[in-house]
């Protein structure tokens, strides 16, 4: 019995000198991968949806298989080793001669370190990461294949970079090679040229050692992006390069929703039903357009006097059918006194206007665009939201609902 109890003790003292070491290679912040001899993997470090707590990730071929929560990373690695996993890189660990655990050697085996790396690269902790045919995309030390993520997996990581001037950026925990970034698309595809140029941009300025994408846009961003990000959505009210424009033979305007490989979903541009053809039936029918150019417009609304004439831009697209204005300050100061519920945010250069059936209050930073020859500064107040109207386009079978100011 005394043998069986100092065998234990033992054991338990090399676990002990075994995990002391494995934290002591590694900076705050950082994440340990592990393996065991019936194929399992594992991943320890922070809890990215719990400040101050850790996490021990177990993964299987097909991907996370179950989790354990620590309060401590020293908690979790030993928990990691008491389940027979043994670190993946044993080159980085100073063990000062201590080798054998649980009668495993602590080695570099390059065949289970290769399917740990490779485990640890397409799953992780974010998220899903089984899709069909993942994006591969040129990273600093080699391919990085982007994969998709649910939102909520990531709400806890506001948004702190803006990827290419389009798309809000979060930062996860990764290792001391890099972070894990995920990028959040909207409606867009992430095989979509500009957001494939955006990612890949970014990648470039920065250590990744994971890239997911989310089909969604983040509640809030951090203050850092916030006013530039008000800015991108501004404008993705009017870009068609943002919005993916193409036209017919006859100019006629589409607006796709989806483009995948088989098919591609659209309506037509300011609303209408959504339509599906095969993507090479539409290519066929319909090419890339230009950004159609701005021009003064005149701006009218139900909500205003009768006698309220706005001066504004547009270069002619719509939302459901109304018009999206881009006015410039002088106008939106003067509509701020037309609607008390309109302010606005010097420190941030944006119109706030509140809406008493959201949750939010709605802001338009400022926009720069291209009118003729020259740049000028706007805001597109209710751009993409509200029911304005041109003169010559008054609707006469749909009313135009009211603002909720």
């Amino acid at each position: 019995m005394e043998q069986l109890i100092a065998e234990v003790r033992e054991k338990r003292r090399q676990r002990e000198a075994l995990a002391d070491a494995l934290l002591g290679g590694i900076a705050d912040g950082d994440s340990l991968s592990f393996y065991r001899g019936d194929g399992q993997t594992a991943l320890v470090g922070p809890d990215v949806s719990k400040a101050g707590r850790f996490r021990l990730t177990r993964f299987d071929n097909m991907g996370p298989v179950g989790h354990a929560e620590t309060s401590s990373m020293l908690d979790a690695v030993r928990q990691a080793l008491g389940e027979g996993f043994l670190p993946s890189d044993a080159e980085n660990v100073a063990t000062d001669g201590v080798r054998s655990i649980d009668g495993g050697f602590v080695s570099r085996v390059d065949d289970l370190r290769e399917r740990m790396a490779a485990v640890v690269r397409e799953v992780h902790a974010y998220g899903s990461s089984r899709v069909k045919a993942p994006l591969r995309i040129a990273g600093r030390t080699g391919p990085l294949t982007v994969l998709e993520a649910d939102s909520g997996d990531w709400s806890a990581q506001t948004p702190t970079y803006l990827a290419g001037d389009l798309l809000p950026v979060s930062e996860g925990v990764g290792n001391r090679n890099g972070s894990a970034f995920a990028f959040w698309i909207g409606n867009r595809e992430p095989g979509w040229p500009e957001v494939e140029s955006a990612m890949t941009s970014f990648i470039a300025d920065h250590d990744v050692v994971s890239v997911r994408f989310i089909r969604a846009l983040p509640v809030e961003v951090h203050a850092a992006i916030a006013t530039e990000w008000e800015a991108v959505k501004a404008m993705s009210a009017g870009d068609p390069q943002r919005r993916k424009l193409f036209k017919d033979d006859r100019g006629h305007l589409v607006e796709v929703q989806t483009m995948g490989l088989e098919t591609v979903e659209f309506a037509n541009q300011g609303g209408g039903f959504l339509r599906k053809l095969s993507r090479t039936d539409f290519e066929q029918r319909y090419a890339p357009t230009d950004t159609p150019s701005y021009e003064p417009a005149t701006i009218v609304a139900e909500w205003l006097d009768d006698d309220a004439r706005l001066p504004a831009y547009s270069n002619g697209l719509l939302w459901n059918g109304w018009a999206m204005p881009y006015f410039e300050k002088d106008t939106a100061m003067r509509l701020m006194e037309m609607m008390p519920g309109i302010r606005y945010d010097e420190e941030r250069d944006a119109f706030i206007a509140r809406d008493e059936g959201a949750d939010e209050d709605d802001v338009y930073g400022k926009v720069s665009i291209r009118v003729g020859d020259k740049t000028v500064d706007t805001y597109a107040i209710g751009a993409g939201s509200w029911c304005w109207e041109t003169p010559e386009d008054e609707p006469d079978v749909v009313p135009p609902k009211r603002m909720r100011i």
